[in-house]
């Protein structure tokens, strides 16, 4: 959260989201990232990973939220859970 006397702008809004996301890749740990391999950042809740799309083997940058293997099997056995308990 941010306390200050002036509204929030766009721009600190993104320059807090990039100071969260810095970090390299952690597969071959640079923290550069190119237009044909960029670095790609997982949405999960508290995640940290981030990767270079070749790196963990992304087939298409995604264009929208991206989670990493760990946060995908955590969200499938979340919707498995929910399903059987809508079921009972």
């Amino acid at each position: 959260m941010v306390s200050s006397d002036r509204p929030v702008s766009l721009e600190d809004e993104v320059s807090h989201s990039m100071k969260e996301m810095i970090g390299g890749c952690c597969v071959c740990s640079d923290e550069r990232g190119w237009a044909e391999n960029p670095l790609v950042y997982c949405d999960g809740h508290g995640c940290s990973v981030a990767v270079h799309q070749a790196c963990y083997g992304i087939v298409q940058v995604p264009t929208g939220p991206w989670f990493c293997r760990k946060c995908e099997s955590q969200e499938r056995a979340a919707r498995v859970v929910l399903v059987f308990f809508l079921r009972v």
